[in-house]
């Protein structure tokens, strides 16, 4: 069964706990671990460059600009809730197409 607490919708935002694995081989979505989805980035967690690195790949996998993307909590933690403002589109990864699917439940969540 797939746990649905790892992401949430907000007054057409997108809310995504995170669990995040800096250093890694490439920028991409994970399995999903109790409340929230491993995020895995190059990038080094150090003087927030991985931070960085995760507004910069939500930018371009949910066609938003980095503005749209604010880190709410867990700025330096391996744990996050992010924010995406109006995603613009979903990425296809095997967890958040269960996102999509949601959405076509919800007619009012709005994705352009």
């Amino acid at each position: 069964m797939l746990n649905k607490d790892w992401y949430e919708w907000k007054n057409g935002d997108l809310l995504l706990r995170l669990q995040v694995q800096t250093r890694a081989s490439e920028n991409k979505f994970c399995e999903i671990i109790a409340d929230r989805i491993k995020l895995r980035i190059t990038a080094a967690a150090v003087n927030g460059k991985a931070n960085d690195a995760i507004k910069k790949f939500f930018s371009k996998e949910f066609r938003v600009p980095k503005s749209s993307v604010e880190i709410l909590r867990g700025y330096k933690s391996t744990k996050k809730l992010v924010s995406i403002h109006s995603p613009g589109q979903l990425p296809e990864s095997p967890g958040l197409l269960h996102i999509e699917e949601r959405r076509k439940q919800n007619p009012w969540i709005k994705i352009e």
